[in-house]
Formats: C-alpha cells, structure tokens, sequence
C-alpha cells in the first residue's frame, strides 16, 4: 500500500481482466457490490494470487463460511 492506499504491484501489473475481478472483490468486502456469496468464494479458486488474496480478505471481513470452498480448491487443483 501506498501512501494514498492505493495497492502497488511487484513485478508487472496485472491483465484488465485480472484487475477487474480483484476490484470485484475488493468492492464486496465494503458492501459496494451486489454478488452474492457464491460469487465471492468463487474468486478464493481464480488463477490470480492477486484475485484469491482480494477474495480471502473479503471472505474474512464478512465471516463467510469459505471453508469447504478452501478446501475443495486445494484437493483438486492439479498445478500452481
């Protein structure tokens, strides 16, 4: 985070898309959104890190029951 809280990434920035999705969930954990549950857990299996950690964070803040969706993520992907 910068200064004017902005987010700083390392390395290149990510694709439109990628960036669209992250804001996605970044807007949800305010309450700036209208996704429904499934679509925010949705985000915890995205192939970006930047995404599943925007996701993980707004699963935390609103106390949604992620595990199963965790869980399910880390048992059938194959490769990182």
């Amino acid at each position: 985070m910068t200064i004017l809280n902005k987010h700083v990434h390392e390395g290149d920035p990510p694709s439109k898309e990628v960036a669209e999705r992250r804001r996605r969930a970044v807007l949800a954990r305010h309450g700036h959104s209208e996704l429904e549950e499934s679509e925010i857990t949705g985000f915890l299996n995205d192939t970006a890190a930047v995404v599943r950690e925007a996701a993980l964070a707004t699963v935390v803040k609103l106390n949604l029951d992620a595990g199963k969706h965790i869980e399910t993520h880390l048992t059938t992907r194959t490769t990182w």
